[in-house]
This record gives structure tokens, C-alpha cells and sequence, in this order.
């Protein structure tokens, strides 16, 4: 007959194979039963929740560097007779002995369950402190035995005093009820422990679906924010593409305006000065056409040519990129392929293309500097830009892609970007951001898959 433990045990089981698609180890961390995941090969500890951490006594990396033989105080030879007794009682659940960090030894049962995480087979195990109930039973063993001598002594007193030997046998009948009675009151409260936990459980579950709901509410405000704020970025962006073509085809209006004037407009002069200008107008046309295509565009992910995206994405800045002398540097092989939305990639590479030139510009760099490198293995392609714009505060970068933290002038919306990228990135690819100063500036390196 299965425990009440293996059923919790497979119940939090399918929970986390759930978490590893939509929270990560969210549930795996804050329960506050005592977790384990272990290499079944080696016995490898691969992580710890916080209630483990909390009843070992050991930090999360020091547990990572242990085996479970370093914890479980039964030889090999006793855990695998432990192993055939579980099997032929045909229980899911093994009755160890573990050593915590202060040296103090615990009778743990483990149920324990394999699960795939990610490309991982692993153990994940429940601990259950169980050295009251363990003492308590040794308790009523010793005095279960206790009993039994007194009757044999009492039976060898038979022969020569049948009356004490009745005394005798009723007193220990009496006090083997009391004992029965007490084993009856335990197994009655051990019940009512059960449905309590039960019931905490599946309050504990509710609490987490509606954190994770109210979390989900909160990303998706904060996005639809950064969409608004990424549509002002436009018309900004497009009003830097638009302002020199413009500025030209006046120009040569102008031009055309004064020629007239001086009586020195020819048909030539006229068909020169309106061929420029029609020229201008078309740039104009063909950079609303780029704009719109880009926030248009509904397509999914893709395959990539990363060279060609970031090409596209510095000509969409190229005139800003002009205004501000940006010496640019691009590395990448045109062989390295990334699998993401288009627009995506884009949205991504224009913000973080756009932080650097703000900050380079308010720190006034006079020769600022843009370097795209890219590297490649058999599962991700990695891009990273370097500048020389001075390098982030340590106490900012600590704490870079959480809401609302920033380099920028406190200004409504900002702070949003990095965060929304690192989440973009982490959960919607599976890919990694990450950032650090390096010389004279900082570093930002983004990990993306190449396969769809």
C-alpha cells in the first residue's frame, strides 16, 4: 500500500516538471519540505531547496560539491540491503540515517522519484525527519520487551505461587492495554497530522498559483509600458532619419527659389535641382517603409543570419551613429546563424545599440566606440558588444536586470529595458544576457540558439 508521502511525493513531482516550463525552481525553492535533487549515477548533489539547506546546515554551493554518501551514514552494503527490504515490503520509501553539518545524525525517511530536468535525468527526493517517531518506537520496543521478560518471570513463578502469578499477569494485562490505548491515541493524532498537511499543502499550492498569476498580470503591464516606451523611441529615431533629408530637399528648394529669382534658372538647373530633391523624398519614403516593416511584422522565430541583422539595425541608427562620430567594429561570420523573431533580435540590439550612444554622449566621450563580435558552438551563438563609454557603477551592475534599475537620468519608464531583455532572452529563448566592465567600458554578451 502506497503512503500518504508517495502521493504528495508525485503530486510535487508533476508540480515541478510543470515549474521547469513556467517558473523555474520557484516551487522547488520556497517549499518548505526538505528537497533534493541527486545524480542517480553518481550520488551527486546537483541542487537543494531551502528547507534542506536550512536542516543540513550546509550553503547551496557547499551541497552542490557533495555526494549523498557524504550525508547518508549507512555503508553501501547497508543502503542496498535497505533497497531489497523496501522492494519486498513493496513500499516506496527508505528509512536512512543522515549527518548533518554539526554532526548531529537524523532518522530521515526518503521517497524519492525520477524526473527529467531539462536534458537531465535526475532523483528527486523528499526527506522526512523522523527521529521522534523512531525514538518513540524504540521506546515502546524496549518496554514491549520489558514486558515480555516480566511475563517469563512470572510464568517460572507460576509453579510456586499460582496467586502472585494471577497478581502479576492482570497488572501486566492492565498496563499492556494502557500501552495499546497510547498506540491507538498516537496512530489517531498521526491521522489528523496527515489531513492537516493536507490541507497546508494544498493551501501552499493555491497561494502559488495566484502568486504566479498576479506575477504573470505584472510582467505583462510592465510590457505593454516598454511597448509604449519603445514606440516613442521610434518616432524619435525616425525623426533623427528624417531630419537631414529634409533639411536637404529645403535646400535645394531654396537653391531652385533664388536661381528663379537671380533669372538664372535654366531647365537644366530645375531638372537637377528636382532630381536631388526627389532623391531626398525617396530616402524619406524608404525609411518610414524600414520603420514600419519592422513594427508591422508579426512573423516567429526564424532562422537568422546574424551579421545581416546587426547590419540592419545600425543603418537604422546610422545617421545618429554619424552625429556622434561612432567608430564601429563589426566581427561577426557571416556564417553564424541565430533561430529568434526578427523583430525581437531587432527590438533587442536597437535598445541596447541606443543605451550606449546616451551614455556616451552624457559622459561626452569624444571617440565613441561599437564592437560586435561573435562566436559560435554546437548549441548557441554568442554576440558581444564592447564599448568604451567608461563601464558601469558596481553597485548598479549587482543588480542590473532588476525593474526599474538604471544608469539614466530618473525619468518615468526608464530602468525597463535591460529587465524586459533578460526576460525576452532567458525565457522566451533560453538563452543568457550577461554584463560586465571590461577596459575603459562595458561588455554585454547575448546567448541565443542556433536551432528552431
Amino acid at each position: 500500500m502506497m503512503r500518504t508521502g508517495g502521493i504528495v511525493l508525485i503530486a510535487l513531482v508533476l508540480l515541478l516538471q510543470a515549474a521547469e516550463h513556467h517558473f523555474g525552481y520557484e516551487l522547488f525553492e520556497e517549499h518548505g519540505a526538505v528537497m533534493l535533487l541527486i545524480d542517480p549515477d553518481s550520488g551527486a548533489i546537483v541542487d537543494a531547496n531551502h528547507a534542506a539547506r536550512a536542516f543540513y546546515g550546509y550553503s547551496r554551493e557547499q551541497l552542490r560539491t557533495m555526494s549523498i554518501q557524504e550525508i547518508n551514514t549507512l555503508s553501501p552494503e547497508q543502503v542496498a540491503a535497505e533497497w531489497r527490504h523496501a522492494a519486498e515490503q513493496n513500499r516506496n520509501y527508505f528509512h536512512f540515517r543522515h549527518r548533518t553539518a554539526t554532526g548531529e545524525v537524523h532518522d530521515v525517511e526518503v521517497f524519492s522519484w525520477p524526473v527529467s530536468f531539462g536534458d537531465r535525468e535526475l532523483l528527486f527526493s523528499i526527506i522526512q525527519d523522523v527521529t521522534d517517531r523512531e525514538v518513540a518506537q524504540e521506546a515502546v520496543l524496549h518496554y514491549s520487551r520489558q514486558l515480555e521478560d516480566l511475563v517469563e518471570l512470572r510464568t517460572d513463578a507460576l509453579m510456586a505461587q499460582q496467586n502472585r502469578f494471577q497478581r502479576f499477569l492482570w497488572g501486566a494485562i492492565a498496563l499492556q492495554a494502557l500501552v495499546i490505548a497510547g498506540l491507538i491515541y498516537n496512530i489517531r493524532r498521526r491521522k489528523q497530522a496527515e489531513t492537516k498537511l493536507k490541507a497546508i499543502l494544498a493551501d501552499q499550492s493555491r497561494q502559488i498559483q495566484e502568486a504566479v498569476k498576479k506575477s504573470r498580470q505584472q510582467a505583462d503591464i510592465i510590457a505593454d509600458q516598454q511597448r509604449h516606451q519603445a514606440l516613442s523611441e521610434l518616432l524619435v529615431n525616425l525623426a533623427h532619419q528624417w531630419r537631414q533629408p529634409l533639411n536637404a530637399a529645403g535646400v535645394l528648394i531654396q537653391d531652385l527659389e533664388d536661381a528663379y529669382d537671380a533669372g538664372e534658372l535654366s531647365k537644366e538647373t530645375m531638372q537637377q535641382q528636382t532630381s536631388l530633391a526627389f532623391s531626398q523624398l525617396k530616402n524619406l519614403s524608404a525609411t518610414l517603409d524600414r520603420f514600419a516593416e519592422l513594427y508591422e511584422y508579426q512573423g516567429g522565430k526564424e532562422p537568422l543570419t546574424l551579421k545581416a541583422v546587426c547590419q540592419e539595425v545600425l543603418s537604422l541608427m546610422a545617421l545618429r551613429i554619424k552625429a556622434q562620430q561612432v567608430q564601429l567594429k563589426l566581427e561577426i561570420d557571416p556564417a553564424h546563424t541565430v533561430c529568434v523573431a526578427r523583430r525581437d533580435l531587432i527590438e533587442v540590439l536597437l535598445k541596447l545599440v541606443a543605451n550606449t550612444l546616451e551614455v556616451a554622449q552624457a559622459r561626452k566621450i569624444e571617440a565613441p566606440m561599437l564592437q560586435f563580435v561573435s562566436y559560435q558552438d554546437e548549441q548557441q551563438c554568442h554576440l558581444e558588444i564592447n564599448d568604451n563609454a567608461g563601464g558601469i557603477e558596481e553597485g548598479i551592475l549587482k543588480r542590473l536586470f532588476e525593474p526599474y534599475q538604471t544608469t539614466a537620468f530618473k525619468e518615468p519608464g526608464k530602468g525597463l529595458s535591460l529587465y524586459l531583455i533578460h526576460r525576452l532572452i532567458v525565457e522566451r529563448y533560453r538563452g543568457a544576457v550577461q554584463v560586465q566592465n571590461i577596459t575603459g567600458g562595458a561588455q554585454v554578451r547575448i546567448s541565443l540558439p542556433i536551432h528552431c
